[in-house]
């Protein structure tokens, strides 16, 4: 059974990854902060399971744990992904023109500092399913391996 810690750092790395790849058609600072948003929301993303049904023993794994929801989930996520992604980048590159358009710095800093963290949400979106689906894949590998449904199906 996967410990907590490796949940998160199996997590991160995965969720990184996914950003980077829906990131390849954006400017490398922007890919750069795609990706670390998908590692940071990927750390969190691959240890939700556990959060939901806390691992107090092999025999934890419920519905949080299961394939077909976490089947269904994930694809309504990631059928979503690009309509999600656009719209934040969208929304990020309207900071970004306030922010060159005005002469304020603190206002230009603020503006720049929203379409940084739109586009670290845009990382999140295909990370978060993609580190979720690395925990139910580190648990299903477990000798106790993971339900279908429910615990006992």
């Amino acid at each position: 059974m996967a410990s907590y810690q490796t949940h998160r750092i199996v997590g991160g790395l995965v969720g990184g990854a996914a950003a980077f790849v829906c990131a390849q058609n954006q400017p490398p600072l922007l890919a750069a902060a795609e990706t670390v948003g998908g590692l940071l929301f990927g750390q969190y993303a691959g240890a939700w399971a556990d959060v939901v049904e806390p691992a107090t023993s092999s025999y934890h794994r419920v519905f949080a744990h299961a394939l077909v929801p976490t089947a269904l989930g994930a694809t309504f996520v990631f059928k979503r992904v690009d309509s999600l992604q656009a719209s934040l980048r969208s929304q990020a590159q309207i900071f970004f023109q306030q922010a060159a358009n005005t002469n304020d710095g603190l206002e230009s800093f603020l503006n720049y500092a929203a379409g940084f963290l739109l586009h670290m949400l845009a990382g999140a979106v295909p990370a978060v399913p993609a580190s979720y689906l690395s925990h139910i894949a580190l648990d299903a590998a477990s000798p106790r391996s993971v339900p279908l449904l429910l615990s006992g199906f």
